[in-house]
């Protein structure tokens, strides 16, 4: 089950599995056999990004007058908390809003205030090198 955010990247519905590192996309048959509906399983993920989002420390490092964010989680997936629905009010009071981010792979993601929309300019070349060397680049 997906659903397209813009022409290039898609929301995927995905189930972590219970040794906390490994994940697989949803599919007919896992909902079935869980007798949920999609409506119900979509529901119970952005309640659970919103879950782990609250529970994610949000981290910072100043680049030349600019707080660059990263989340620190252990979920093997980070960049998925981008569509947290809390996401504004857990970062907003360390990172100003609204923000730009940059996902290189799966499990970085950078955000710092659009109000400083050059600066993918400073780090645009460390997120590139990232995402060519990544296991799931974005």
């Amino acid at each position: 089950y997906r659903t397209a955010i813009s022409d290039r990247v898609d929301r995927v519905l995905v189930l972590l599995l219970e040794d906390g590192k490994n994940i697989t996309w949803v599919s007919p048959k896992i909902l079935a056999k869980t007798a949920l509906s999609l409506d119900k399983a979509g529901a119970m993920a952005f309640e659970n990004l919103s879950r782990e989002m609250k529970n994610t420390k949000i981290e910072f490092s100043e680049m030349d007058g600019v707080r660059l964010g990263y989340l620190n989680t252990t979920l093997p997936f980070k960049s998925s908390l981008i569509l947290a629905p809390n996401l504004k009010q857990c970062v907003e009071a360390t990172l100003g809003w609204p923000l730009m981010a940059a996902a290189p792979d799966r499990d970085f993601l950078y955000l710092w205030a659009a109000r400083h929309d050059k600066f993918i300019n400073r780090v645009g070349g460390g997120v590139v090198e990232q995402n060519a060397k990544a296991s799931y680049p974005l």
